[in-house]
């Protein structure tokens, strides 16, 4: 270990990685985050919810991740729990049935999987609802070895703080812009399109497409998607960029 540093490892999204922080940006940039998770007003009696959206490839489930495992050392009685986004697809069957239109070409939803018509966003709606008015739940999970939502995989915890990441949960869009007024805190994770190309190929490849195939997805799905989420957000608290394997804190936006 370098001097200085910690290393944690983390599950995210069924895939184990290890992370090597520095103190100084620990104490700079991710303490105070979580503090203020943890200071959330009845949050030692009920659920807050804290969004954490960003493009693909941007780090939001490696944050929500870390900041669980930071938060227990420095909030042990603070409950932290993340909910991914992700187990809100529409299963394959489906995808592979409706169409939509892309560069003005109606194409199968399956082929642009991971933009915002591939996700149940009434459901999506309807849970979040559920978690602001503190009914016992569970959550669905995405299951990136079978590629298919899991129901009721998460049981949600019923007090703390409950980290709800995923590209579109402060998307400017209709249906979309419901989701913010739920949250108690929103943070934005910002990143290079070239960053988030390389992260999504290699994750893609991860879960089973040869690199050529990972590649092509993004060019022709995965593209469209960041430009969307970078350039049509609504206001967020906390605004990262991720920068490298770092993430730096920025001015919130208006």
């Amino acid at each position: 270990m370098k001097r200085g540093s910690t290393i944690y490892q983390l599950d995210v999204a069924g895939h184990h990685s290890r992370i090597r922080l520095r103190q100084r940006d620990i104490e700079r940039t991710h303490r105070p985050i979580f503090d203020r998770i943890a200071s959330t007003p009845g949050i030692s009696t009920k659920r807050s919810i804290v969004l954490i959206a960003g493009p693909p490839g941007s780090g939001k489930s490696t944050l929500a991740n870390l900041w669980v495992n930071l938060g227990r050392d420095r909030h042990p009685l603070v409950p932290l729990q993340t909910l991914p986004m992700d187990g809100f697809h529409f299963p394959n069957r489906i995808l592979e049935t409706r169409d939509t239109m892309r560069d003005g070409i109606s194409v199968p939803l399956s082929l642009v999987k991971g933009a915002p018509e591939s996700f149940d966003l009434e459901r999506l709606i309807a849970s979040v609802k559920l978690l602001r008015e503190g009914a016992e739940l569970r959550w669905p999970y995405y299951d990136r070895r079978v590629h298919e939502p899991l129901e009721e995989a998460i049981s949600v915890i019923d007090r703390g703080a409950v980290l709800l990441e995923g590209n579109y949960l402060m998307l400017d869009g209709e249906g979309w812009r419901e989701l913010s007024r739920f949250a108690d805190l929103r943070i934005f994770v910002e990143c290079s399109e070239r960053r988030s190309r390389r992260d999504v190929v290699r994750r893609a490849v991860r879960g089973g497409k040869s690199p050529k195939e990972a590649a092509q997805h993004f060019d022709f799905s995965d593209r469209h998607n960041y430009s969307m989420v970078m350039g049509q957000r609504l206001p967020s608290d906390i605004v990262l960029r991720r920068i490298g394997n770092r993430v730096r804190q920025r001015k919130s936006e208006d």
